[in-house]
């Protein structure tokens, strides 16, 4: 659905120009999770489902590289138009299929975006790249979600409404995600 809805151009310079912009909360929560994990300097960040890439480019300047990856080719269109960062790539990709190699990205990010995904094979697909202690940060507006994935379920859906809770204190939505 996503596909046919972002061939347009149109659409997507409109998306681009009306899409809420993540936070700055958000982006400084990842980066202090990362480097807690990782440490400095933060090498590859990858922004899947990146759109127009707002949130591509509010990461270049903490990564020596990002990569927003997306499957539409009009909002890769129009976040090229909108990027002048140097170390910032966009690719035609799917998201439960990056063209990366395994445990090469420092964080994987998917803001407002994972509801277009196939979650199953996306987290199967965010296992497989990122680094040991790598972070995969998915940014949502639903304001509770749960996150299903193997023995961690409970783990992670703890880990996402903590992080929820310190940016913000509402609560009245409920979204699930459930991965085998």
């Amino acid at each position: 659905m996503a596909a046919e809805l972002f061939k347009n151009q149109d659409v997507s310079e409109v998306y681009h120009k009306y899409m809420t912009p993540v936070s700055s909360k958000v982006v400084d929560l990842i980066l202090t999770y990362v480097e807690h994990k990782m440490g400095k300097p933060f090498k590859l960040a990858v922004d899947v489902g990146c759109g127009t890439g707002n949130s591509t480019r509010k990461l270049a300047a903490h990564f020596q590289e990002v990569i927003g990856a997306d499957s539409s080719e009009s909002q890769l269109n129009v976040a090229r138009s909108c990027t002048s960062e140097k170390n910032t790539t966009y690719i035609l990709s799917s998201s439960e299929n990056l063209p990366l190699e395994d445990n090469s990205v420092d964080v994987i990010n998917a803001s407002f975006a994972v509801h277009w995904f196939d979650v199953e094979k996306f987290m199967q697909e965010a296992a497989r790249v990122l680094k040991p202690g790598g972070c995969l940060a998915l940014n949502s507006c639903l304001l509770k979600n749960e996150v299903h994935y193997k023995d961690i379920s409970e783990t992670l859906t703890n880990i996402f409404n903590e992080n929820r809770n310190s940016v913000t204190h509402r609560s009245t939505e409920t979204g699930a995600v459930h991965v085998q």
